[in-house]
């Protein structure tokens, strides 16, 4: 790790916590300036995304999987946002098929389909969750929904990455922003910077909630967890 954040590949906080590294970045630049595909593809996705007001995207096979190259995202409304480079399986989504029967001839079609195909849902997740609390409850619930869907995090590791609390409690009266010790003393540095009246309460504490997730995948696939801060279980039947 040290050649690695000695070269740029990866940034370490005060903290210890290694995170990704400029030189990426430009690694990431020389591959796409390799194919000079931006130049016909970007142009192309950046109209699609302002006529339809949704996202385009333009995928690639690649080792079993489709590969995001180009990305356009709409100026306004809802929407997923999703970075080029992302790999995704070759599930039943429009791009998949659209892969799977012209790139690799699969036959999942009797004769080719009529253009543009659509689905919908292919790749929805469903999440089952919920905490016990009180004023805590709502900002404990934002917590974990966000990891596992913005950041894709397991339900385990969402649930056992450190938390916090805004506001009162029966045992400080305070509005202070209480953040478990284990984020980091760059963490509380930031917050403190902003403003923030930032209290350190002890790593995986009680008064962080004791949530739990059960997620169940697109291909059915169940993973759960309950928060380690309690004895809590996850079960599916």
């Amino acid at each position: 790790m040290n050649s690695l954040e000695r070269m740029g590949y990866v940034v370490r906080s005060q903290a210890g916590n290694y995170s990704l590294g400029h030189r990426l970045l430009y690694l990431g630049k020389l591959f796409e300036q390799s194919f000079h595909l931006s130049s016909v593809v970007e142009p192309a996705l950046h109209a699609l995304a302002a006529l339809t007001k949704e996202s385009a995207s333009y995928y690639v096979h690649d080792n079993g999987q489709r590969l995001c190259l180009f990305r356009a995202e709409p100026s306004e409304g809802l929407r997923e946002t999703r970075l080029a480079g992302t790999s995704l399986p070759l599930d039943d989504t429009a791009i998949s098929q659209v892969i799977r029967f012209w790139g690799l001839g699969e036959p999942i079609y009797d004769k080719p389909p009529t253009l543009p195909i659509f689905t919908a849902g292919a790749r929805d997740v469903y999440l089952l969750f919920g905490t016990q609390g009180a004023d805590g409850q709502p900002q404990t619930l934002a917590a974990i929904l966000t990891r596992l869907i913005d950041y894709r995090m397991d339900p385990l590791t969402a649930l056992a990455r450190p938390r916090f609390l805004l506001g009162k409690t029966f045992s400080d009266t305070r509005d202070a922003l209480k953040l478990e010790e284990d984020a980091g003393a760059d963490v509380f540095a930031a917050l403190a910077a902003r403003g923030h009246e930032v209290s350190a309460i002890p790593t995986q504490s009680p008064l962080a909630g004791h949530p739990g997730v059960i997620r169940i995948d697109a291909d059915g696939a169940v993973s759960g967890a309950h928060d380690p801060r309690s004895d809590g279980r996850a079960l599916t039947v």
